[in-house]
């Protein structure tokens, strides 16, 4: 056992940079050369090496690799220095859908770390791609260790998986300005690691692939800082220049590539303070590139930039770090700060150039900066003449067209503090306020939020059942108690208000939302007393959730929704990305299998044949849904969201259902949380074209890139869970590009407010953001 203070701390400081992982199960060895890499399951804890567990990541660009390593956590006391890892093997892939063995040596290295054993499991040997697959063959469920937080830690947002180049060569401190005029110069440094024939060179990452220079390896020294002075062709459009400076050598099937981002634009001028007092010159570096900044010594120091000519102009700005300025010129005023595509991200080292507006200005006029605290850091000060478009968009009357549908659970708002009649008022208040295409409430889990005669109110379990995982989770009985002790119903309240301000009520409800025991209050009383309706594995154990395949399963849920009907809300939601899977090996399910095709074993679980029974159980749930709600309410929309890869797989026929005119709206989106939020939309656009209903198309995203729901442990603060979620200027680039599809907005989940709501609804704003600020933001630089 290796003591864990002789450890190098900084061995993961060279992994490259991963772009998803996750596992898969594999029933046939040979499945692992054709299964399409999925990136799915990834903050789950789970067995590893284990009985049918694949682990696969994803690179962000092909590479060659030497090592991939898997840090396991001891999960159970026996075999403390025993993984198992007799023929574990290793897959390559360039495109995540054909795999190819490799050859790899297993080595483990263990350790204690406090009271917990781990293991560094490293794989080495030669593996080119960008898709890579760990698979360990295993006849038993026996297992010693694991992934006891997921391949990603929720919490912490760490990987437990790491990939290491094979080469020696490395392309390190690479560095541009954030704008050119046309000339520019590019630095880095080339450690070759030896003699090493190849190439290096500097090319426009368009589809010419425009070489702007080159030179052979021999000619660059080793370790040492290299200049490139770049001079732009005449002929290269002024706008966001994408570069790519590459490295070819002989012993690399893939090159070395840094992708360079700049703004270029040769009719910019650079403008100069006039007055410098109250401020401190400082030179800043981008690794070795150097920049010339302005600090402002205390709040309200001003420097004066004066216009060089007549015209309207777009104003650009360097900034670096939080500081926010006061912008004013004749008849403009704006207060700004650096922006980036997530606040978070906004460091005291990170400079970026932002477009701060359009000003028509005589020569002479004053641009004043004046920093609202001591420390301001500005750069660049540029004007750009703007084109008569520009400024007739700049300056458009604002459109609002209502684009997002924000989303209540119905619990979290109990769970953090009182609610009253004033604010769920308040908060419909700022939602009108904000353009907001709809309101969804949500009625709860299979416990829920209203009086109901069918489900469970949250905490109202049989006491011998009930258990509160939270101290939040009780203080949520308790609030939702008193409101409902005082006659006051959620629900009707808000549908009521709702129709006072003019927006959109829609009432949600989980499609399979089942907690653990320790958080029974989120469970319905109806499935605690029926546990032989749960889902059953093709190992014969009974799972938590219950399954679709029983008629009383189904008639739960149809009850619920019949209940609100009665309520009379605009639409109907039905989350089936709250949470899949729907169905199991159950009983149900192989007698119809057993009826239709003869026989049934483990091995036609999830077959085509077997999806076709699934999805047409919830075809037919889903047209007696549709059948009461036009009982009801005629002009009472039913609403649907789903996993845009696997609905199939849930025993969602999208085409069936479409075709049958059983929704108004459809939210594919992705299940997990996340980097990844954007997914293809143009086969949902093609699929609704075909229902005799006009039928939106409201991508839905998770908000959550990273986190966790509240715990006991964090409750007490024993520990701090970090949090991300997309913000605004992200939900705006999704909008952008769902909307381009065909989207007709968008349905966010645990995010996207009313500040959200108005950026998108502002159709005059969005389009200032897409065109002036949007590409902007990924032209950003850490400076020292």
């Amino acid at each position: 056992m290796t003591d864990v203070s002789t450890l190098d701390a900084a061995w993961a400081s060279e992994a490259l940079p991963l772009d998803g992982c996750g596992y898969q199960e594999v029933e046939d060895q040979a499945q692992l050369l054709t299964m399409r890499y999925q990136g799915k399951g990834h903050y789950i804890s789970m067995a590893f090496p284990y009985y049918l567990h694949c682990i696969e990541c994803k690179l962000k660009k092909p590479a060659d690799l030497g090592r991939l390593v898997l840090l396991l956590e001891k999960l159970q006391p026996a075999g403390e220095n025993d993984v198992g890892l007799d023929g574990a093997m290793v897959f390559t892939s360039d495109d995540g859908a054909t795999f190819t063995p490799a050859t790899a040596e297993a080595t483990t290295l263990f350790y204690k770390e406090e009271n917990n054993v781990f293991t560094r499991v490293t794989f080495s040997g030669h593996f080119r791609g960008q898709y890579f697959r760990v698979y360990v063959p295993r006849s038993s469920k026996d297992y010693v260790y694991g992934f006891k937080h997921g391949l990603l830690h929720p919490a912490s947002g760490k990987y437990s998986i790491f990939a290491f180049s094979n080469t020696l060569l490395k392309l390190q401190n690479v560095s541009l300005p954030l704008r050119t005029n046309g000339e520019f110069p590019v630095l880095f440094t080339l450690n070759k690691g030896g003699n090493i024939e190849g190439s290096a060179e500097l090319c426009l990452a368009n589809e010419s692939s425009r070489l702007l220079w080159s030179a052979p390896l021999s000619e660059l020294r080793d370790g040492q800082p290299e200049t490139i002075n770049v001079s732009l062709p005449s002929d290269i459009t002024p706008g966001i220049l994408t570069l790519k400076l590459l490295v070819k050598a002989q012993n690399l099937h893939y090159p070395i590539a840094r992708t360079l981002l700049l703004r270029y634009n040769p009719l910019d001028t650079v403008l100069h303070a006039q007055t410098k007092a109250d401020w401190q010159q400082r030179t800043l570096s981008n690794v070795d590139y150097k920049m010339d900044f302005a600090v402002a010594e205390k709040a309200g120091a001003q420097l004066e930039f004066r216009a060089p000519a007549n015209g309207d102009f777009a104003l650009y700005a360097t900034f670096v770090g939080k500081g926010s300025f006061s912008i004013t010129a004749p008849n403009f005023q704006k207060n700004t700060s650096l922006t980036l595509w997530h606040p978070a991200d906004i460091g005291e080292d990170v400079a970026g150039e932002n477009f701060i507006g359009i000003l028509s200005l005589q020569r002479g006029d004053p641009i004043i900066f004046t920093a609202d605290a001591a420390h301001c850091t500005l750069g660049e000060v540029i004007l750009s003449p703007a084109s008569a478009a520009d400024v007739a968009l700049y300056r458009s009357e604002p459109v609002h067209q209502p684009a997002i549908i924000v989303h209540s659970d119905g619990f979290s708002e109990f769970f953090f503090s009182e609610v009253t009649v004033d604010s769920l008022k308040q908060r419909i208040d700022k939602y009108a306020q904000s353009h907001v295409f709809a309101y969804d409430w949500c009625v709860g889990t299979s416990a829920v939020n209203y009086p109901s005669k069918v489900a469970t109110i949250f905490g109202h379990q049989d006491p011998k059942d009930v258990a509160f995982w939270c101290e939040g989770d009780k203080l949520a009985t308790q609030r939702l108690d008193k409101l409902l002790d005082a006659g006051i119903d959620p629900i009707r309240l808000q549908r009521d208000y709702c129709k006072l301000k003019g927006v959109r009520f829609s009432l949600t409800v989980r499609a399979n939302a089942f907690y653990p025991p320790h958080n029974n209050n989120l469970n319905a009383q109806f499935f605690l007393d029926h546990p032989e309706f749960r889902m059953k594995g093709v190992d014969g154990r009974f799972h938590l959730k219950p399954s679709y395949a029983y008629p009383e399963v189904r008639q739960f849920y149809l009850a619920m929704i019949k209940e609100m009907v009665a309520y009379q809300p605009d639409a109907i939601v039905i989350e089936f990305l709250r949470h899949p899977p729907f169905f199991g090996y159950d009983p149900p399910i192989i007698d119809e299998y057993v009826k239709r095709h003869g026989s049934c074993t483990a091995k036609n679980y999830m077959d085509e044949r077997w999806g076709d029974i699934i999805c047409q159980i919830m075809l037919e749930y889903l047209k007696d849904v549709r059948a009461v709600i036009e009982a009801a309410n005629p002009d009472m929309d039913l609403e649907i969201n789903f996993d845009c890869d696997d609905y199939k797989k849930h025993g969602l026929d999208l085409p069936a259902i479409l075709a049958a005119g059983l929704v108004d709206m459809i939210s594919p989106g992705i299940y997990m949380t996340g980097e990844k939020k954007y997914f293809p939309l143009q086969p949902f656009v093609e699929m609704a074209a075909k229902s005799p209903r006009k039928v939106k198309i409201f991508p839905r995203i998770e908000a959550t890139i990273q986190g966790q729901d509240p715990t006991p442990d964090e409750e007490k603060g024993l520990i701090k869970v970090k949090r991300r979620n997309v913000s605004d200027n992200m939900f705006k680039k999704l909008f952008i590009d769902f909307h381009a599809e065909g989207g007709d907005g968008l349905r966010p989940f645990n995010g996207g407010g009313p500040a959200c709501a108005s950026a998108i609804s502002n159709r005059s704003t969005l389009k200032v953001f897409e065109l002036f600020e949007m590409p902007l933001l990924d032209v950003r630089c850490k400076v020292k």
